[in-house]
């Protein structure tokens, strides 16, 4: 016997509890047809339950479709083309894509493309935060620089300012704005000081000059690299008037050779209390002699040992004899200054005599020439 499809029943309006409804037909067999859809008072309908994931191909009937509501998985399934299909639930249903397109445009950033097969959409353009969004609450947020570094326009509020404006804070919580540098005004500047004799002096109240005066004044020498005045050096040193210098040293001015060797030094002093100026030479060999040299020649040298002599002699001679005194008269008078060890000479050119003064007698010595 074969399948026979059965017209449509009338069901009553008591909900169904079953999922299948058996019906007899001829010969008493005994077919099975699932019960899919009827509706429930109110127009709902009902659907049939199981669960797991339907397996098994539901009976055929022709115009309808099978459901089934799977109650493990919470999800939907129907009957179509051969297998059971979910087309709704909890977990993501299982679709075919033909076509995916990119499009819109976030603060310059762009989202573009279309893929239909394979392929990727395109994120592209240029971060615009001319109008920058919020940062953790309703306004944008407020940032903080080391350095900021601004290469093309900049403007407050819709606004670059004109040239030479600066931005003037409004308060806390206010956007700044552009206005005019503010030049502040000197009423008047005086000068007033003095130091080692300069003076700086006037007053200015609209235009005008300070007046630098004085004169410079170095008896008390301000320190050069140093706390003290510093000891000059000099290659050449050239003065047009008198040069003074007062000091308590023995010897206050001393001038010492260039290089390297004995370190000799000459120097000049002058004691007030005794009257007496005086030139010493020295060196750390105790050998230090004093020349006395006219036109580059040497004609008096003053040696350690306190010899002094001249030039050397030779046969026609005209020049750097040692000279004594001399005259026309007889005896030359009592030397006013008596030196120990030591005799002035006197010579009478009248009478071709030589005088020698004799300290320890305290009368002169002759000796006759002819």
């Amino acid at each position: 016997m074969s399948d026979q499809s059965i017209p449509q029943l009338t069901v009553a309006s008591t909900p169904l509890t079953g999922q299948e409804l058996t019906v007899v037909v001829q010969n008493a067999v005994t077919k099975q047809a699932q019960v899919q859809n009827y509706l429930l008072p109110g127009g709902y309908t009902k659907v049939g339950t199981i669960v797991g994931i339907p397996t098994n191909p539901p009976p055929a009937l022709n115009g309808f479709a099978s459901t089934v509501y799977d109650t493990a998985g919470n999800n939907f399934y129907v009957y179509n083309t051969g297998s059971w299909r979910r087309i709704s639930g909890g977990g993501s249903g299982s679709g075919t894509v033909t076509s995916v397109a990119g499009t819109g445009n976030v603060n310059g950033i762009t989202l573009s493309g279309t893929v239909t097969t394979a392929g990727s959409l395109v994120l592209g353009g240029t971060l615009d935060l001319s109008s920058p969004p919020a940062i953790g609450g309703t306004a944008p947020a407020a940032a903080s620089f080391t350095t900021l570094s601004i290469s093309s326009a900049f403007s407050v509020s819709g606004s670059a300012g004109t040239t030479g404006q600066v931005l003037t804070s409004a308060g806390p919580g206010v956007a700044p704005t552009w206005a005019a540098s503010a030049a502040g005004t000197v009423t008047s500047v005086s000068g007033a000081g003095t130091v080692n004799g300069l003076t700086l002096s006037g007053t200015v109240t609209s235009s005008g000059s300070l007046i630098l005066g004085g004169t410079l004044s170095l008896t008390s020498p301000p320190p050069i690299g140093g706390t003290t005045p510093s000891t000059a050096a000099f290659t050449s040193l050239t003065t047009t008037a008198q040069v003074t210098h007062t000091n308590s040293d023995t010897y206050p001015v001393t001038v010492s050779g260039n290089g390297t060797g004995n370190n000799n030094k000459i120097s000049f002093a002058v004691n007030n209390s005794t009257n007496v100026a005086t030139i010493s030479v020295s060196n750390t060999a105790n050998n230090a002699a004093l020349n006395i040299v006219t036109s580059g020649t040497t004609a008096l040298t003053l040696l350690a040992n306190n010899d002094l002599y001249g030039v050397p002699g030779f046969n026609a001679m005209t020049s750097g004899f040692v000279w004594i005194p001399s005259g026309t008269s007889a005896t030359p008078g009592t030397p006013a200054t008596t030196l120990p060890n030591n005799s002035p000479l006197f010579y009478d050119q009248t009478n071709k005599v030589l005088y020698i003064y004799n300290n320890s007698t305290s009368s002169w010595n002759t000796c006759q020439f002819t």
